[in-house]
């Protein structure tokens, strides 16, 4: 896993969206924490403020990034 401060570094922004700390990347999600993954009651908190995921990327079986094709930036 990349570290949190390298991925800032390469431009993606933290964000705290209904109560998940996220790193954002044009319409890309991933969970700002040391895991790899996203934890199911995370994405269920995005999903509750954002609605259902345009399209989820795995490795392993895993959700690693969450993507919503339009992504206001209040969100």
């Amino acid at each position: 896993m990349t570290p949190i401060k390298e991925m800032i570094s390469e431009g993606w922004q933290p964000r705290t969206i209904n109560g998940v700390r996220v790193l954002q990347l044009g319409t890309l999600l991933c969970q700002n924490h040391k895991a790899e993954y996203w934890w199911a009651d995370s994405m269920f908190d995005v999903a509750d403020k954002l609605g259902r995921p345009d399209k989820i990327h795995t490795a392993n079986g895993q959700v690693t990034t969450i993507e919503y094709f339009v992504l206001e930036e209040t969100a």
